[in-house]
């Protein structure tokens, strides 16, 4: 789960797995949940949630790693930039 600030709405997002029977079929879905926050009379709402379904897909771990760091620092490391405690994962 991370949660974003754009402007001045907070964005929560996250990715879970749910059980829930769609279309007559029961299964355990992958979601990804963003929820978009408002503040009214002091309180903050849920203004808009979208839902979206996703996967894991096989990936060079070394694009694995540079998409890890860009979530946890909050950008891209330049191309050819190491870091020794990614190395270490």
């Amino acid at each position: 789960m991370s949660v974003d600030i754009d402007g001045d709405t907070p964005v929560v997002s996250a990715l879970t797995r749910t059980e829930a029977t769609i279309w007559r079929t029961h299964g355990t879905w992958p979601l990804q949940l963003r929820i978009q926050f408002i503040r009214v009379d002091g309180s903050w709402l849920a203004s808009e949630t979208v839902a979206s379904t996703w996967r894991v897909t096989a990936m060079p771990r070394n694009e694995l790693m540079s998409r890890v760091a860009e979530v946890a620092l909050g950008f891209a490391p330049r191309a050819g930039c190491r870091n020794a405690a990614l190395d270490s994962v």
